[in-house]
C-alpha cells in the first residue's frame, strides 16, 4: 500500500514572516511568479486534511498583523483556483461569476466574512469544513483569500495585494486515480533534448492526471551506458512533494543531486552534471503513485540521449578524416601498382 499525506496537518508559524507572494505554494507543488507583495500580513500558506464523508472538521486560520503601529482590516472569502500552466502556476478564479470547479470546497466551508486585527497582534480565525453524507471520495481544494479593506486615506496597514491560504481535503474511499505519462527526457533551459555538448544536469517528466484525486508522484530515474550498465541514479524524483492536480498536465523537474538529504534535495544549488563520458545513454523512469488509500500504481518511460562535447566531435572528425585519407592513399597506391603490373605484362 502506498499512501502519502493521509492526515497531514499544517504547522503554524512560530515567527512573523511577510507574505511575499499571492500564494506560497512550494510545499504543494505549485509556484507563483509575481512581483506583488503583502507588506503587512502573515498567514499560513497551506492546510491539508483528511475528512470522511458526512463528518465535520473545525480548525483556525492563523493571521498575523506585522505592523506594530497600524490595525489591519481584511475581507476573507473562499475562491477556487486551477493550474495556469504546466509548471503549477496557480490562477485564482475571480470576477463576479467565476465558474465553480468540480473539486471546489466553497459549498462546504463556513468562515467569517471580515477580520480586524490590532497592530502587532495575531488572530486564530475559526472555520468549519462539513461534507454531507454521500459526497464522493477524492480530492477537494480551494483558496481562502485575504483582501485589504483599507481605504486610501485610512490610517491602517496597507496590504499591497491579496494573499491566500490553500485548503486541501481528501475524502477517503473508492476514487478514480489515473496518472499517465505524457513525456520524459533529459532537460535543459526549459526544453527536452537528446543531444548535449555538456553532461546533462536535469530530467523532466510530464504527467496527466485523469482521475479525481491530487497525486504526488514518487520514484526513481536510472541512467545506463550503451552496454546497459547503470552509471547514475536519482532516487527521489519529487523532492519538493509537488502535486499533479485534478485534470492537470504537470511538468516535474528533477536534477542529479550532490547531496541526498531531504533539506539539500529542495535546493537548486544542490544540482550537478552527470559524471559521464562521451557517448550514448539511456534514462529510465519508474513512477509510483496512489494517494487515497489505494494500492500502489506504477508507470514508466525510457529515453535515449547523447553526450557529444565539442572536443570529442573534433577528435572524432579528425580520426574519420585520417581514416578516409588512409583509405584514399591505399586506393591510389593499389591503383598505381595495378597500372605498373599491366604495363609490365604488355
Amino acid at each position: 500500500m502506498f499512501q502519502k499525506n493521509t492526515s497531514v496537518r499544517a504547522v503554524r508559524p512560530t515567527s512573523k514572516a511577510i507574505v511575499v507572494a499571492i500564494l506560497a505554494l512550494g510545499v504543494v507543488g505549485m509556484s507563483l511568479r509575481t512581483s506583488a507583495q503583502s507588506n503587512g500580513l502573515g498567514i499560513t500558506p497551506k492546510l491539508s486534511y483528511v475528512v470522511k464523508s458526512g463528518e465535520e472538521l473545525t480548525d483556525t486560520l492563523f493571521i498575523d498583523n506585522l505592523s506594530d503601529t497600524q490595525p489591519l482590516s481584511l475581507q476573507v472569502k473562499v475562491v477556487d483556483f486551477r493550474p495556469q500552466d504546466e509548471t503549477g502556476t496557480p490562477q485564482l478564479l475571480l470576477g463576479k461569476d467565476p465558474p465553480e470547479m468540480p473539486w471546489s470546497l466553497k459549498p462546504y466551508i463556513t468562515l467569517p466574512a471580515t477580520v480586524a486585527i490590532e497592530a502587532g497582534k495575531s488572530k486564530q480565525v475559526p472555520f468549519t469544513i462539513k461534507f454531507p453524507e454521500g459526497v464522493g471520495a477524492g480530492s477537494y481544494y480551494s483558496a481562502i483569500e485575504y483582501i485589504s479593506l483599507t481605504g486610501a486615506n485610512e490610517d491602517q496597514v496597507s496590504v499591497a495585494a491579496s494573499s491566500a491560504t490553500l485548503i486541501f481535503v481528501n475524502i477517503p474511499g473508492s476514487a478514480t486515480e489515473l496518472l499517465s505519462m505524457v513525456q520524459f527526457g533529459a532537460f535543459e533551459k526549459d526544453k527536452f533534448k537528446s543531444i548535449f555538448s555538456k553532461p546533462p544536469t536535469s530530467f523532466a517528466y510530464r504527467l496527466k492526471n485523469g482521475g479525481n484525486v491530487n497525486e504526488r508522484p514518487a520514484g526513481t530515474v536510472i541512467i545506463k551506458n550503451s552496454f546497459g550498465k547503470i552509471i547514475a541514479s536519482i532516487e527521489n524524483i519529487n523532492p519538493r512533494d509537488e502535486l499533479a492536480l485534478i485534470g492537470q498536465t504537470r511538468r516535474f523537474e528533477v536534477c542529479y543531486p550532490k547531496k541526498t538529504d531531504s533539506a539539500s534535495l529542495r535546493q537548486a544549488s544542490n544540482c550537478q552534471p552527470l559524471k559521464i563520458k562521451p557517448g550514448k545513454y539511456q534514462a529510465e523512469i519508474v513512477i509510483l503513485y496512489g494517494e487515497n488509500g489505494s494500492e500502489t500504481r506504477q508507470i514508466g518511460a525510457k529515453m535515449t540521449f547523447w553526450y557529444l562535447p565539442l572536443w570529442f566531435i573534433i577528435v572524432f572528425a579528425a580520426v574519420v578524416a585520417l581514416i578516409l585519407f588512409g583509405l584514399l592513399w591505399l586506393w591510389r597506391r593499389f591503383t598505381h601498382l595495378r597500372q605498373r603490373r599491366q604495363r609490365h605484362h604488355h
